[in-house]
Protein backbone atom coordinates (compact mmCIF):
# COMPACT_ATOMS: atom_id res chain seq x y z
CA UNK A 1 0.00 0.00 0.00
CA UNK A 2 1.20 3.43 -0.80
CA UNK A 3 1.93 5.99 1.68
CA UNK A 4 -0.97 7.82 0.17
CA UNK A 5 -3.63 4.79 0.72
CA UNK A 6 -2.26 4.63 4.05
CA UNK A 7 -3.39 7.74 4.53
CA UNK A 8 -6.88 8.35 3.62
CA UNK A 9 -7.11 4.94 5.43
CA UNK A 10 -6.70 6.77 8.38
CA UNK A 11 -7.86 10.03 7.30
CA UNK A 12 -11.32 8.81 7.06
CA UNK A 13 -12.26 7.73 10.64
CA UNK A 14 -10.63 10.61 11.83
CA UNK A 15 -12.02 12.92 10.28
CA UNK A 16 -15.81 11.49 10.84
CA UNK A 17 -14.49 11.62 14.57
CA UNK A 18 -14.18 15.51 13.90
CA UNK A 19 -16.97 15.61 12.12
CA UNK A 20 -18.65 14.77 14.72
CA UNK A 21 -16.83 17.28 17.27
CA UNK A 22 -17.87 20.14 15.13
CA UNK A 23 -21.45 19.06 15.23
CA UNK A 24 -21.16 18.56 19.19
CA UNK A 25 -19.25 22.33 18.87
CA UNK A 26 -21.83 24.04 16.88
CA UNK A 27 -24.53 23.03 18.63
CA UNK A 28 -23.07 24.14 22.13
CA UNK A 29 -22.27 27.66 20.31
CA UNK A 30 -25.28 27.85 19.07
CA UNK A 31 -26.97 27.61 22.40
CA UNK A 32 -24.72 29.95 23.63
CA UNK A 33 -25.47 32.50 20.38
CA UNK A 34 -29.33 32.04 21.00
CA UNK A 35 -29.12 32.60 24.96
CA UNK A 36 -30.94 35.69 26.43
CA UNK A 37 -30.18 37.04 29.85
CA UNK A 38 -32.53 36.61 32.27
CA UNK A 39 -32.50 37.20 35.89
CA UNK A 40 -32.28 34.26 38.21
CA UNK A 41 -32.70 33.42 41.99
CA UNK A 42 -30.23 30.45 42.74
CA UNK A 43 -31.96 27.66 45.27
CA UNK A 44 -29.04 25.17 45.69
CA UNK A 45 -25.71 24.16 44.58
CA UNK A 46 -23.59 21.35 44.85
CA UNK A 47 -21.34 18.68 43.19
CA UNK A 48 -22.26 16.11 41.60
CA UNK A 49 -20.22 12.58 41.46
CA UNK A 50 -20.51 10.19 39.25
CA UNK A 51 -17.92 6.59 38.72
CA UNK A 52 -17.92 5.33 35.32
CA UNK A 53 -15.09 2.61 33.63
CA UNK A 54 -13.05 5.60 32.71
CA UNK A 55 -13.24 6.82 36.26
CA UNK A 56 -14.96 9.59 38.74
CA UNK A 57 -15.98 12.63 37.28
CA UNK A 58 -17.57 15.95 38.73
CA UNK A 59 -20.35 17.45 37.66
CA UNK A 60 -21.81 21.59 39.15
CA UNK A 61 -25.62 21.12 40.21
CA UNK A 62 -26.95 24.06 40.71
CA UNK A 63 -31.29 24.71 40.91
CA UNK A 64 -32.48 28.26 39.88
CA UNK A 65 -35.81 29.80 39.33
CA UNK A 66 -36.07 32.27 36.59
CA UNK A 67 -39.39 34.07 34.92
CA UNK A 68 -40.35 34.25 31.87
CA UNK A 69 -43.85 36.15 30.45
CA UNK A 70 -45.94 34.87 33.38
CA UNK A 71 -44.43 31.79 34.08
CA UNK A 72 -41.96 30.43 36.51
CA UNK A 73 -39.06 28.13 35.69
CA UNK A 74 -37.13 25.95 37.64
CA UNK A 75 -33.22 25.22 35.75
CA UNK A 76 -30.74 22.56 36.23
CA UNK A 77 -28.29 22.83 33.31
CA UNK A 78 -25.44 25.04 34.66
CA UNK A 79 -23.44 24.88 31.28
CA UNK A 80 -24.63 24.91 27.79
CA UNK A 81 -23.35 21.38 26.93
CA UNK A 82 -25.11 19.26 28.90
CA UNK A 83 -23.55 16.00 31.20
CA UNK A 84 -20.42 18.00 30.78
CA UNK A 85 -17.98 16.47 33.87
CA UNK A 86 -14.14 17.40 34.73
CA UNK A 87 -12.40 17.22 38.02
CA UNK A 88 -13.39 17.92 41.48
CA UNK A 89 -11.84 21.00 41.77
CA UNK A 90 -13.22 22.60 38.54
CA UNK A 91 -16.65 21.56 39.49
CA UNK A 92 -16.68 23.54 42.82
CA UNK A 93 -15.16 26.45 41.87
CA UNK A 94 -18.06 26.60 39.49
CA UNK A 95 -20.52 25.99 42.19
CA UNK A 96 -18.92 27.89 44.58
CA UNK A 97 -19.96 30.94 42.24
CA UNK A 98 -23.50 30.33 42.50
CA UNK A 99 -24.74 30.94 46.09
CA UNK A 100 -28.50 29.99 47.21
CA UNK A 101 -30.93 33.00 47.49
CA UNK A 102 -28.21 34.67 45.50
CA UNK A 103 -29.26 36.98 42.24
CA UNK A 104 -27.21 35.92 39.35
CA UNK A 105 -28.06 35.80 35.32
CA UNK A 106 -29.97 32.95 33.18
CA UNK A 107 -29.37 32.27 29.77
CA UNK A 108 -32.54 31.37 28.32
CA UNK A 109 -33.43 30.04 24.83
CA UNK A 110 -36.22 32.35 23.86
CA UNK A 111 -38.23 29.85 21.44
CA UNK A 112 -37.72 27.15 24.35
CA UNK A 113 -37.95 29.25 27.67
CA UNK A 114 -37.26 25.65 30.03
CA UNK A 115 -34.54 25.36 28.49
CA UNK A 116 -31.80 27.77 30.30
CA UNK A 117 -28.47 27.72 31.58
CA UNK A 118 -26.05 29.44 33.42
CA UNK A 119 -22.23 29.52 32.40
CA UNK A 120 -22.32 31.45 29.30
CA UNK A 121 -18.87 29.75 28.11
CA UNK A 122 -17.58 27.41 24.78
CA UNK A 123 -16.71 23.67 25.85
CA UNK A 124 -13.00 23.72 25.18
CA UNK A 125 -13.38 19.95 26.25
CA UNK A 126 -15.93 19.48 22.85
CA UNK A 127 -13.17 21.70 20.83
CA UNK A 128 -10.82 18.61 21.92
CA UNK A 129 -12.85 16.18 19.51
CA UNK A 130 -11.52 18.67 17.11
CA UNK A 131 -8.40 19.84 17.71
CA UNK A 132 -6.67 16.14 18.27
CA UNK A 133 -8.09 14.37 14.92
CA UNK A 134 -6.96 17.63 13.09
CA UNK A 135 -3.76 17.27 14.23
CA UNK A 136 -2.95 13.60 13.42
CA UNK A 137 -4.53 14.54 9.82
CA UNK A 138 -2.04 17.19 9.47
CA UNK A 139 1.02 15.07 10.45
CA UNK A 140 -0.54 12.03 8.19
CA UNK A 141 -1.19 15.04 4.86
CA UNK A 142 2.43 16.34 5.41
CA UNK A 143 3.85 12.79 6.03
CA UNK A 144 1.79 11.22 2.62
CA UNK A 145 3.47 13.73 0.83
CA UNK A 146 6.79 12.16 0.70
CA UNK A 147 7.09 10.27 -2.71
CA UNK A 148 5.73 6.47 -2.38
CA UNK A 149 8.69 3.85 -1.46
CA UNK A 150 6.15 2.51 -5.15
CA UNK A 151 7.24 3.66 -7.89
CA UNK A 152 4.56 1.91 -10.54
CA UNK A 153 6.70 1.09 -13.17
CA UNK A 154 10.10 -0.66 -13.33
CA UNK A 155 12.69 1.44 -13.52
CA UNK A 156 14.77 1.66 -16.65
CA UNK A 157 17.94 0.62 -16.95
CA UNK A 158 21.33 2.95 -15.97
CA UNK A 159 21.68 5.57 -18.61
CA UNK A 160 25.28 6.17 -20.30
CA UNK A 161 27.23 8.97 -18.44
CA UNK A 162 30.53 9.51 -20.45
CA UNK A 163 33.09 7.35 -20.92
CA UNK A 164 33.18 3.54 -18.55
CA UNK A 165 30.54 5.01 -16.32
CA UNK A 166 26.33 5.15 -15.88
CA UNK A 167 24.12 6.66 -14.02
CA UNK A 168 21.03 6.06 -11.75
CA UNK A 169 19.30 8.86 -11.19
CA UNK A 170 16.76 9.95 -8.09
CA UNK A 171 13.15 8.71 -7.31
CA UNK A 172 11.73 11.49 -7.30
CA UNK A 173 13.06 15.29 -7.90
CA UNK A 174 13.20 16.51 -4.17
CA UNK A 175 11.76 19.75 -5.70
CA UNK A 176 9.13 18.01 -6.66
CA UNK A 177 8.90 16.22 -3.20
CA UNK A 178 9.19 19.72 -1.32
CA UNK A 179 6.25 21.04 -3.36
CA UNK A 180 4.10 18.03 -2.38
CA UNK A 181 4.53 18.99 1.43
CA UNK A 182 4.01 22.71 0.91
CA UNK A 183 0.87 22.12 -0.76
CA UNK A 184 0.09 19.75 2.62
CA UNK A 185 1.06 22.35 4.38
CA UNK A 186 -0.91 24.63 2.63
CA UNK A 187 -4.28 23.08 2.76
CA UNK A 188 -3.84 22.23 6.19
CA UNK A 189 -2.60 25.05 7.99
CA UNK A 190 -5.84 27.16 7.31
CA UNK A 191 -8.20 24.58 9.09
CA UNK A 192 -6.19 24.72 12.47
CA UNK A 193 -6.30 28.49 12.20
CA UNK A 194 -10.00 28.34 11.59
CA UNK A 195 -10.56 25.77 14.86
CA UNK A 196 -8.84 28.32 16.88
CA UNK A 197 -9.98 31.16 15.60
CA UNK A 198 -14.29 30.22 15.93
CA UNK A 199 -13.26 29.39 19.56
CA UNK A 200 -12.11 32.60 19.88
CA UNK A 201 -14.16 34.64 18.57
CA UNK A 202 -17.29 32.54 20.50
CA UNK A 203 -14.89 33.59 23.89
CA UNK A 204 -15.20 36.90 23.14
CA UNK A 205 -18.74 37.00 21.79
CA UNK A 206 -19.97 35.66 25.48
CA UNK A 207 -17.04 37.81 27.37
CA UNK A 208 -18.80 40.64 25.63
CA UNK A 209 -21.75 40.45 27.43
CA UNK A 210 -20.17 40.55 30.78
CA UNK A 211 -21.40 43.96 32.89
CA UNK A 212 -18.06 45.33 33.31
CA UNK A 213 -14.36 45.17 32.16
CA UNK A 214 -13.51 42.99 34.87
CA UNK A 215 -16.11 41.02 34.71
CA UNK A 216 -15.27 40.70 30.95
CA UNK A 217 -11.73 39.58 31.21
CA UNK A 218 -12.74 37.42 33.75
CA UNK A 219 -14.53 35.26 31.65
CA UNK A 220 -12.54 35.21 28.90
CA UNK A 221 -9.45 34.02 31.08
CA UNK A 222 -11.87 31.16 32.18
CA UNK A 223 -12.90 30.38 29.19
CA UNK A 224 -9.14 30.39 28.06
CA UNK A 225 -6.54 30.00 29.95
CA UNK A 226 -8.56 29.17 32.60
CA UNK A 227 -9.69 25.86 31.15
CA UNK A 228 -7.25 23.64 31.15
CA UNK A 229 -8.46 21.64 28.05
CA UNK A 230 -8.45 25.13 25.87
CA UNK A 231 -4.87 24.93 26.93
CA UNK A 232 -4.49 21.34 25.76
CA UNK A 233 -6.23 22.32 22.52
CA UNK A 234 -3.75 24.86 21.97
CA UNK A 235 -1.04 22.94 22.57
CA UNK A 236 -1.90 19.82 20.50
CA UNK A 237 -1.96 21.90 17.24
CA UNK A 238 0.90 24.12 17.87
CA UNK A 239 3.14 20.71 18.23
CA UNK A 240 1.26 19.69 14.91
CA UNK A 241 2.04 22.74 13.17
CA UNK A 242 5.63 22.93 14.26
CA UNK A 243 6.16 19.11 13.02
CA UNK A 244 4.56 20.47 9.78
CA UNK A 245 6.55 23.51 9.55
CA UNK A 246 9.62 21.41 10.38
CA UNK A 247 9.10 18.70 7.53
CA UNK A 248 8.12 21.65 5.47
CA UNK A 249 11.44 23.66 5.72
CA UNK A 250 13.40 20.24 5.56
CA UNK A 251 12.35 19.02 2.38
CA UNK A 252 12.88 22.90 0.78
CA UNK A 253 16.44 22.07 1.99
CA UNK A 254 16.76 19.51 1.08
CA UNK A 255 15.49 20.46 -2.82
CA UNK A 256 17.48 23.90 -2.39
CA UNK A 257 20.77 21.54 -1.86
CA UNK A 258 20.50 18.76 -4.13
CA UNK A 259 20.43 19.82 -7.17
CA UNK A 260 21.23 16.74 -9.38
CA UNK A 261 22.32 13.90 -7.22
CA UNK A 262 23.23 10.30 -8.86
CA UNK A 263 24.76 7.36 -8.59
CA UNK A 264 27.52 6.21 -10.47
CA UNK A 265 28.30 2.11 -12.01
CA UNK A 266 30.99 0.72 -13.67
CA UNK A 267 28.37 -1.31 -15.91
CA UNK A 268 25.29 -0.87 -18.04
CA UNK A 269 23.12 -3.71 -16.41
CA UNK A 270 23.31 -4.99 -12.97
CA UNK A 271 22.61 -8.37 -12.50
CA UNK A 272 22.06 -11.13 -9.51
CA UNK A 273 24.98 -13.04 -8.61
CA UNK A 274 27.24 -10.43 -9.79
CA UNK A 275 29.46 -7.45 -8.21
CA UNK A 276 28.98 -3.86 -9.13
CA UNK A 277 30.46 -0.65 -8.18
CA UNK A 278 29.12 2.57 -7.21
CA UNK A 279 29.87 5.73 -6.03
CA UNK A 280 27.37 8.61 -5.11
CA UNK A 281 27.94 12.14 -7.33
CA UNK A 282 26.35 14.26 -4.90
CA UNK A 283 26.10 18.01 -7.21
CA UNK A 284 25.41 20.07 -4.70
CA UNK A 285 23.82 23.61 -5.73
CA UNK A 286 26.37 25.91 -3.33
CA UNK A 287 29.16 26.06 -1.28
CA UNK A 288 26.43 26.53 1.81
CA UNK A 289 25.72 22.73 1.33
CA UNK A 290 28.87 21.26 3.28
CA UNK A 291 28.51 17.77 3.52
CA UNK A 292 29.85 15.67 6.50
CA UNK A 293 29.19 12.45 5.63
CA UNK A 294 27.15 10.33 3.18
CA UNK A 295 26.60 6.69 2.93
CA UNK A 296 24.99 4.63 0.26
CA UNK A 297 23.46 0.53 0.69
CA UNK A 298 21.48 -1.11 -2.11
CA UNK A 299 18.48 -2.33 -0.50
CA UNK A 300 15.20 -4.62 -1.76
CA UNK A 301 12.07 -5.26 -1.20
CA UNK A 302 8.96 -7.92 -2.08
CA UNK A 303 6.31 -6.59 -1.73
CA UNK A 304 2.13 -7.87 -2.19
CA UNK A 305 0.13 -6.25 -4.54
CA UNK A 306 -2.13 -4.90 -4.45
CA UNK A 307 -2.00 -4.13 -0.98
CA UNK A 308 1.44 -3.04 -0.70
CA UNK A 309 2.28 -5.17 2.67
CA UNK A 310 6.15 -5.51 2.59
CA UNK A 311 6.60 -9.65 2.48
CA UNK A 312 10.96 -8.79 2.75
CA UNK A 313 13.02 -6.08 3.31
CA UNK A 314 16.63 -6.31 2.78
CA UNK A 315 20.09 -4.27 2.82
CA UNK A 316 23.36 -5.29 1.12
CA UNK A 317 26.15 -3.32 2.14
CA UNK A 318 29.17 -2.70 0.15
CA UNK A 319 32.18 -5.70 0.56
CA UNK A 320 34.43 -3.33 2.57
CA UNK A 321 31.92 -2.25 4.70
CA UNK A 322 31.86 -4.47 7.78
CA UNK A 323 28.44 -5.04 8.12
CA UNK A 324 27.90 -1.76 7.59
CA UNK A 325 27.97 1.40 5.16
CA UNK A 326 31.01 3.09 3.73
CA UNK A 327 31.47 7.01 2.34
CA UNK A 328 28.90 7.04 -0.19
CA UNK A 329 31.27 9.39 -2.65
CA UNK A 330 34.23 6.92 -2.50
CA UNK A 331 33.56 3.78 -4.99
CA UNK A 332 32.26 0.38 -3.17
CA UNK A 333 31.99 -2.82 -4.61
CA UNK A 334 28.08 -4.49 -3.91
CA UNK A 335 27.65 -7.81 -5.02
CA UNK A 336 24.15 -9.61 -5.21
CA UNK A 337 23.63 -12.38 -3.55
CA UNK A 338 22.98 -15.20 -5.83
CA UNK A 339 19.54 -16.23 -4.33
CA UNK A 340 18.23 -12.70 -4.82
CA UNK A 341 15.25 -11.90 -6.70
CA UNK A 342 15.46 -9.67 -9.60
CA UNK A 343 13.37 -6.74 -10.22
CA UNK A 344 9.63 -7.09 -11.40
CA UNK A 345 9.11 -6.01 -15.25
CA UNK A 346 5.77 -5.29 -14.41
CA UNK A 347 3.67 -2.85 -12.83
CA UNK A 348 1.08 -5.06 -11.77
CA UNK A 349 3.45 -8.13 -11.04
CA UNK A 350 2.39 -9.80 -7.66
CA UNK A 351 4.59 -10.50 -5.20
CA UNK A 352 6.71 -7.29 -6.48
CA UNK A 353 10.55 -6.89 -5.78
CA UNK A 354 11.94 -3.60 -6.16
CA UNK A 355 15.89 -2.69 -5.89
CA UNK A 356 17.45 1.08 -5.41
CA UNK A 357 20.62 2.63 -3.99
CA UNK A 358 19.58 4.59 -0.96
CA UNK A 359 22.08 7.17 0.03
CA UNK A 360 21.67 9.06 3.73
CA UNK A 361 23.39 12.49 3.59
CA UNK A 362 24.73 14.59 6.38
CA UNK A 363 25.17 18.09 6.61
CA UNK A 364 27.69 20.37 8.59
CA UNK A 365 24.35 22.25 9.94
CA UNK A 366 22.86 19.24 11.35
CA UNK A 367 20.40 18.87 8.06
CA UNK A 368 19.62 15.32 7.33
CA UNK A 369 18.37 13.79 4.16
CA UNK A 370 17.55 10.21 2.50
CA UNK A 371 17.63 9.83 -1.42
CA UNK A 372 16.45 7.23 -2.94
CA UNK A 373 17.99 5.95 -6.59
CA UNK A 374 16.25 2.77 -8.19
CA UNK A 375 17.99 0.49 -10.06
CA UNK A 376 16.78 -2.74 -12.63
CA UNK A 377 18.38 -5.77 -11.12
CA UNK A 378 18.15 -8.39 -14.10
CA UNK A 379 18.51 -12.55 -13.43
CA UNK A 380 21.60 -13.98 -13.85
CA UNK A 381 20.94 -15.06 -16.84
CA UNK A 382 20.38 -11.52 -18.44
CA UNK A 383 23.02 -10.25 -20.53
CA UNK A 384 24.02 -6.54 -20.40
Amino acid sequence: MSRSGRVGGFAVPLGLFMLVGIALWGWNAWRLVRGRATPAVVVSSTVDRSSGRSGTSYRPAVEYRYVVGDSEYVGTAVLPGRGEGRGRGWAERIAARYVPNDSTTAWVDPRDPSNAYLVRQPSAGVLLMIAAPLAVIGLLLVDGSVGSRDDPMPPPDPAPAGPGSWVVALRDPPAREANAVARAAGRWRPAALAVIGAHVVLVAWCAADEPGMRETLAAAWRATFGDGFFVFDVAVLAGAWWYVARRRRAAARTAARVRGARVLLDQPAVRIGSAVSAALQPMFASERAALRDATLTLEHETREMPSGKVRHRDAHAPLDAGGGATEATSAATYVLPAHAIASSTRADEAPRTAWAFVARLRFTDGHEATLRFPVRVHAASATG
